[in-house]
């Protein structure tokens, strides 16, 4: 087999593998290494190999049009080991080569996700509902007869008369298969999922789409400013990363003072990156798909200001994973009651992050794991000081508290991803790059005018 040099060096991947080989492991009864296959069978993503990597979309797609229509359960479960095989596959056996190794990590997290997804459309047997409805499509109105539905938002009937039923049928499928948190159905809404306070205008689309507009604006801006501040401290910013505990010197407090600032900035990225996204779907739906404003809410609640670790996983951070985390260990594990199920969630956490880490191409690391693991530990203690006090973790205490074990305990997790070149790629290009076009521009005038001898340019921008 032909390795490219640079490829196989770098990340420990093959630069081609045959279609053959691709099946191999499969054909041999080991579907471990089919799905998850070493470092070295690892396959470059390419343009020849996109349509294999690309197969488990269609068929989750697909599965969840069968998961709308009645009397398919039988369909689901035959095709459902298939295309969790192929979504693991896809997660697991593919990788970007630089600069755009940070998708492998959303490759990663994305997959175990998109398996439980299409295993969930598979083992419903009256396929997946929305709020309300006794089959898919048939809602149950206050006098107990069935109505024929075609798109229901919130538990509410909203017709669209310009839809041909085959639209409203691929409308309806692609609303389940990208509906994380739930929202108007049964998984979701029907579990009480929290939603974050809104302050836009629902009511109004013209002024929702604004609002949304000048906020994605703002995230976009402090998401670029802040990664390519990152991309500044040396060794963040190259393609062979660097740890955040390189620097202070012998200095103990300098060192973790450092790499807890680096922390920080790099959680602002995550929350503003996962806002820009969605803010943009939001957009989408909105205007393309017809979708009310109401069932879209925000991902975040004013995150930085959790006063405790119960506050911040369960209402002020993203629930985009909530259900996967409920199946993969919530459930499993509430046998053992509400302790059971609350270690359950954040091991199931814990997993999706290490599997996430896994799939970056550097080999394994515990980190991850242990991080989102030991947050129920945290949750358990908080649980414990309001039995035997009586009051709730809160206030500026309470904050304090949050802040040390999050930003605290996630550096050694964090580590682990800028060690596998986190930040060392230019997300957006330099000409719609705010912070390469204005921000650190002007920040190296005044630099220069003041006599201060430091260069702003970023690694990857000059």
């Amino acid at each position: 087999m032909a390795h490219n040099g640079s490829v196989f060096d770098a990340w420990g991947g093959s630069a081609s593998v045959p279609l053959t080989t691709f099946f191999n492991s499969a054909s041999q009864g080991n579907i471990l290494r089919f799905v998850i296959p070493p470092l070295e069978e690892k396959i470059l993503i390419t343009w020849s190999a996109l349509p294999v990597m690309s197969a488990p979309y269609p068929l989750m797609l697909l599965m969840a049009y069968l998961s709308r229509r009645p009397g398919t359960w039988l369909w689901r479960l035959a095709i459902a080991p298939f295309a969790c095989m192929l979504t693991l596959r896809s997660a697991f056996s593919y990788y970007w080569n630089p600069p755009f190794h940070i998708y492998n990590l959303a490759l990663g997290l994305m997959g175990v996700p998109m398996a439980l997804k299409i295993l969930e459309f598979a083992i419903s047997p009256h396929g997946m509902l929305k709020m309300g409805e006794h089959e898919p499509g048939l809602l149950e109105n206050p006098t107990g007869d069935l109505d024929r539905t075609s798109d229901t938002n919130s538990g509410s009937i909203k017709p669209h008369s310009w839809r041909s039923p085959l639209v409203s049928s691929c409308v309806d499928a692609l609303e389940v298969c990208c509906t994380m948190r739930g929202i108007g159905w049964q998984f979701g809404t029907g579990t009480n999922v929290y939603l974050a306070p809104e302050w836009r205008d629902t009511t109004n689309k013209a002024r929702f789409i604004r609002q949304t507009s000048a906020l994605w604006l703002l995230n976009y801006t402090l998401f670029d400013v802040v990664t390519y501040g990152l991309r500044l401290v040396p060794g963040l910013g190259t393609p062979a990363g660097g740890s955040i505990f390189a620097f202070g010197g012998d200095s103990v407090v300098k060192k973790y003072l450092i790499s807890f600032t680096i922390t920080f900035f790099t959680g602002t990225t995550f929350i503003t990156g996962f806002e820009v996204v969605h803010q943009l779907i939001t957009i989408f739906a909105v205007i393309v798909l017809d979708q009310e404003p109401s069932s879209c809410p925000h991902l975040f609640y004013n995150t930085w200001l959790a006063v405790s670790l119960h506050e911040l996983w369960s209402q002020r951070w993203h629930q985009l994973l909530r259900q996967t985390f409920l199946i993969l260990g919530g459930y499993p594990l509430s046998t053992a009651r509400l302790l059971g199920f609350l270690v359950g969630t954040f091991v199931g956490s814990g997993l999706i992050h290490y599997w996430g880490t896994y799939a970056m191409g550097r080999g394994s690391d515990v980190h991850p794991f242990i991080f989102f693991s030991a947050q129920s530990i945290g949750v358990i203690l908080e649980r414990l000081w309001k039995s035997v006090t009586g009051r709730k973790v809160g206030g500026w205490l309470g904050r304090i508290w949050t802040i040390l074990w999050v930003v605290g305990g996630i550096q050694w997790c964090i580590n682990a991803w800028h060690e596998r070149a986190f930040e060392s790629e230019m997300f957006f290009p330099p000409s719609v790059s705010p912070a390469h076009r204005i921000v650190f521009p002007l920040l190296q005038h005044a630099c220069d005018a003041m006599g201060i001898s430091v260069s702003l340019v970023s690694p990857l921008a000059s």
